[in-house]
């Protein structure tokens, strides 16, 4: 039996590191007028849709643009309405129906490749896949420049595109998203949540166990 390790993902300084190049790299491609400026924005928001959906690779893929409905919630930080997006009928490693409800941030992304594709309010009913190219390669290539391939792990783990449906379910769990919640969402058990993310997490420093948390005792 293989023991249990945490999954490869991106914390926060390394996320908006990983965004900044990504940047780079649509800029580079437009300064060098190369073929693949449409390739790297959209790897730019291919980032930015998965980490913030929880997406398995494959499942991105298959996603096509009326599979999305936008919805609106207010976020408890900033205290705004902003949109996010359900996503239906996903088809991937668990079913070909799956739902999920995304962070705020994939809206964004999702709205970028709409105006690219030239779509207008058509996205609702066009059966185009949303994300037109493989981005393994191109991904790596970022990974690489922005020294982010491996972890500071001893010994060091390789980080993939997998890594960011990862950072979705770590952030979830900082957000102190229920373990139940982020299974179903993710179209996992809670048993894999537990496994591979929720045990290795710092527990000291999870302020998240006494947030809304009272007993009568308190009382006195």
């Amino acid at each position: 039996k293989k023991p249990d390790t945490p999954r490869t993902y991106f914390d926060g300084k390394q996320y908006a590191k990983l965004f900044t190049q990504l940047r780079k790299n649509i800029s580079q491609h437009r300064q060098n007028k190369t073929r693949w400026v449409e390739a790297a924005e959209e790897l730019r928001d291919y980032v930015q849709f998965v980490a913030g959906s929880g997406l398995r690779s494959g499942e991105a893929r298959n996603v096509r643009f009326k599979d999305v409905e936008v919805a609106s919630q207010k976020d408890p930080i900033s205290k705004q309405t902003l949109n996010c997006l359900i996503i239906r009928n996903i088809k991937g490693k668990r079913s070909t129906s799956g739902v999920c409800r995304t962070y705020f941030s994939a809206y964004k992304a999702f709205m970028r490749c709409v105006r690219r594709r030239g779509l207008g309010d058509d996205w609702q009913t066009s059966d185009a896949l949303i994300f037109q190219h493989y981005h393994n390669d191109g991904f790596n290539a970022v990974l690489e420049d922005a020294g982010l391939k491996f972890t500071d792990d001893n010994p060091p783990r390789k980080r993939d595109l997998a890594s960011l449906r990862h950072t979705y379910i770590c952030f979830c769990l900082e957000r102190g998203v229920s373990v139940a919640d982020i299974a179903q969402n993710c179209r996992t058990s809670m048993q894999m949540i537990d496994k591979h993310y929720a045990k290795w997490r710092d527990i000291a420093n999870n302020e998240n166990l006494n947030r809304n948390f009272t007993l009568s005792i308190d009382a006195d």
